[in-house]
């Protein structure tokens, strides 16, 4: 229990800086646990953690991006720095089962999100 705490508190502090509620990675990281989830689900998988570590490895791609706010080059860059700093935490957190995807998005990306209403619908983007 000790060690499940102490885990989640190191990964409260991010070896990369961001502001607290940066609208873009508040938005990848939620991105991230819809994304994740998907796959777990798609693959039948229990949430047991070589299934939950297989498919975070290879989540950060083209392919899980195409439906975002942002182009998918920027969201699996950005989806890598939410990785590097939060990977623990979503091994964690998803192989808790009575978690669900809600859940999971608010415990996971808090940091990221922290002051930023995830309820209100984002103005579209400028085209690139």
């Amino acid at each position: 229990m000790y060690y499940n705490h102490l885990l989640l508190l190191l990964s409260s502090f991010p070896y990369f800086v961001h502001s607290a509620g940066d609208d873009k990675l508040c938005h990848v990281c939620r991105s991230t646990t819809i994304e994740v989830d998907k796959a777990l689900t798609t693959t039948g998988s229990k949430r047991g953690e070589s299934d939950v570590m297989d498919v975070l490895q290879d989540i950060c791609k083209f392919d899980s991006f195409k439906v975002y706010d942002y182009p998918p080059p920027k969201m699996v860059s950005m989806c890598k720095k939410v990785m590097d700093s939060h990977e623990e935490t979503f091994e964690l957190k998803f192989q808790d089962k009575s978690l669900n995807v809600d859940t999971l998005q608010n415990e996971i990306c808090a940091s990221f999100c922290e002051g930023i209403d995830v309820t209100k619908k984002r103005a579209p983007a400028k085209p690139q």
